[in-house]
């Protein structure tokens, strides 16, 4: 295979922008994994026995005009008889509002598709991993 010179310049270029432009999309990144993070201490305290509170996946939607992800939460905790009930999710906005999304009354604990915020389909990214190793306190040095 015969590689031309437009192929080489091509592919340079797109190397040079990707080494331009990847140390702002990491900032962009460790700042919306930190907006994250700093959310799920809200949540917790929203909740009626917040020591129970488990995360169990956050995950970041399509952005919107601006470039900024909504994120979504799904996680457990006691419910007023002292057991786990189901997933249950909740929303942060781009303006740093927590949102408790509630199951649609006579569902049975299901949401309904065109009134859940965090269907599959509006899912661009997984980020549990990267908000869980923000919350963890960072261990001790020795001295």
């Amino acid at each position: 295979m015969q590689i031309t010179w437009k192929q080489v310049r091509w592919e340079e270029l797109g190397f040079l922008l990707v080494l331009l432009f990847a140390p702002h999309a990491f900032s962009q990144d460790a700042a919306t994994v930190q907006r994250a993070a700093s959310a799920v201490t809200t949540l917790r305290g929203m909740m009626k026995d917040p020591e129970s509170f488990v995360l169990e996946s956050v995950t970041l939607q399509k952005p919107n005009k601006k470039g900024e992800s909504n994120i979504c939460y799904f996680f457990r905790a006691h419910n007023s008889y002292g057991g786990y009930g189901g997933t249950a999710e909740a929303t942060l906005n781009s303006k740093g509002i927590v949102k408790v999304i509630t199951a649609a009354a006579g569902r049975g604990g299901m949401l309904d598709a065109m009134e859940d915020p965090c269907k599959p389909k509006l899912r661009t990214a997984d980020i549990t991993a990267e908000v869980l190793a923000s919350l963890k306190p960072a261990a001790p040095v020795a001295k």
